[in-house]
């Protein structure tokens, strides 16, 4: 069985396979500098009735890798593969230089082509929210990165003292009658309207109206808000990485 694991700049996300059949997953938050020790008590509980053979890593945070590495040989006897962004994927990549696309953008790409083909535009409502843009014939064309949710809510309150959090979710109006009413149009359309936008920008240099996959923690949050949206696919970064993991196996 494989464990693949997602290393994000907020939480990293596992997922355990048997074959191309996703079995659990789970989540828990990144630390920069969490011990092997640490690492390994949120990962040994679910891993005791899925004990992993191998191991796949894709890491956007490079200061917790070789506590990763220690981990799994320690507590998992198993010694990890970590993918990288200048692997052969089986990809055309127009970006340059293409060593410098982040290993998470290559693994929605890859999990878009194999499970929902071309064209596309994958949405990642993470630390970052990122588009890419997969052409008709699977070359990756290139895309945007942005300030996430969670980064650019973080950043008003700490900027603003006079304003506090409140819950997410769609208002009833786009003209806010409180400031709770106003943050939550604020969060909920003006996150969305950047998606859309961006969307629509795409598809008119793309030349074709491409299906919208979303992925990523705040893709639930934002999804119902986007009309654009035909695919709300919290795994697909996962699924990618296996793709390319199973790729380099050959």
């Amino acid at each position: 069985m494989l464990l693949a694991l997602d290393v994000g700049n907020t939480n990293i996300t596992a997922a355990v396979y048997r074959g191309a059949e996703r079995l659990v997953t789970w989540r828990f938050e990144t630390l920069r500098f969490a011990t092997p020790q640490a690492l390994s008590d949120n990962l040994l509980p679910i891993l005791a009735e899925n004990a992993p053979t191998e191991i796949a890593i894709a890491s956007v945070v490079p200061p917790l890798e070789e506590a990763l590495r220690l981990c799994c040989e320690r507590f998992l006897g198993v010694t990890p593969f970590f993918v990288r962004s200048e692997i052969e994927a089986g990809i055309r990549l127009h970006y340059s230089p293409s060593a410098s696309l982040g290993v998470d953008r290559l693994c929605n790409v890859a999990g878009c082509l194999e499970r929902y083909g071309a064209p596309a535009i994958v949405i990642d409502f993470g630390t970052a929210t990122k588009l890419e843009a997969i052409a008709e014939n699977g070359d990756y064309l290139g895309g945007a990165i942005l300030p996430g949710i969670g980064v650019s809510i973080e950043a008003l309150f700490s900027r603003a003292a006079r304003l506090f959090e409140v819950e997410w979710k769609i208002p009833e109006r786009a003209i806010g009658q409180s400031s709770a009413e106003a943050l939550q149009s604020g969060f909920v359309h003006g996150f969305a309207g950047q998606a859309e936008y961006l969307v629509q920008k795409f598809r008119e240099e793309m030349g074709c109206r491409a299906q919208v996959i979303a992925t990523g923690g705040h893709a639930p949050q934002i999804a119902p808000a986007c009309p654009s949206i035909d695919v709300l696919d919290p795994f697909l970064t996962l699924d990618g990485l296996r793709c390319l993991y199973a790729r380099q196996k050959g």
